[in-house]
């Protein structure tokens, strides 16, 4: 990556930028969620940006030929006016579309069966084996609920989305 630093329009436009720190590939654009950013409000900053000023400013940088400097300064603009009006994807590695307090409740559900095999395998008491099934049990019963109490918000958002633009529904 070039050394790129430039000030453009009281923007740093830096990869060491608040605005882009932070992201998984500086160059690829896969952190930013643009299905929540406000692609009017991008799209009016990006047009306000004097593209022959950015590519004067490519000619001044040493050690660079003027495309390569202008490519870097093009997507780390592009980039961080996406910040600016985008949300980050969810959560830090793994599907951000996973809900993690249910990963943790099937993974709590895993271990205790797989807690019961090994104390039937080892030849453990009846009691202590259910003792286990019992925990097992509620942690269903957990889950359960749990995925009851996600539905049920979930529809409650619908509905009140639908009360607030009936087009919403169609």
């Amino acid at each position: 990556s070039s050394g790129i630093n430039a000030e453009y329009g009281g923007y740093n436009l830096s990869k060491n930028s608040p605005e882009v720190k932070g992201l998984i590939d500086l160059h690829s654009f896969s952190g930013i969620n643009f299905h929540k950013g406000d692609m009017s409000s991008i799209r009016d900053m990006l047009s306000e940006i004097d593209w022959d000023e950015l590519w004067a400013e490519c000619e001044r940088v040493d050690g660079l030929d003027h495309i390569t400097a202008f490519t870097h300064l093009l997507t780390l603009t592009v980039l961080q006016v996406s910040c600016l009006f985008s949300p980050k994807k969810g959560g830090s590695g793994g599907d951000p579309g996973k809900d993690r307090t249910l990963v943790k409740l099937k993974s709590r559900r895993k271990r205790l069966n797989r807690r019961i095999i090994n104390l039937k395998v080892k030849g453990a008491s009846l009691t202590r084996i259910k003792k286990m099934r019992v925990q097992t049990e509620q942690c269903v019963e957990e889950i359960r609920s749990y995925l009851l109490n996600q539905i049920n918000t979930e529809e409650g958002e619908a509905v009140s989305k639908i009360k607030d633009n009936p087009k919403y529904f169609f």
